[in-house]
């Protein structure tokens, strides 16, 4: 799901959450609906903003990133800029 975030990139156009929500379902074989798949790319941004700040209190330095959270931080990145847009 975070590669398909990153790829089409639809915090600009909401209208891409289906397209998004298109490819889930043709790789996954499961439904899901475009509310659904926004819902939890909101979700995980929220979960990994908040754990990357316990993260970083804990270490004080900077962690090596799974290609999980290195995508996360990049669907962040683009979900805050497309809030600082509004």
């Amino acid at each position: 799901m975070l590669k398909e975030v990153l790829a089409e990139n639809p915090f600009g156009d909401t209208a891409r959450w289906a397209t998004v929500r298109a490819k889930l379902v043709q790789v996954s074989q499961k439904e899901f609906s475009a509310r659904a798949v926004k819902d939890r790319a909101g979700l995980l941004i929220k979960q990994f903003t908040a754990s990357e700040r316990i993260i970083l209190r804990k270490s004080g330095t900077e962690e090596e990133y799974s290609e999980r959270e290195r995508l996360l931080e990049e669907v962040k990145l683009l979900h805050s800029e497309f809030k600082n847009k509004k």
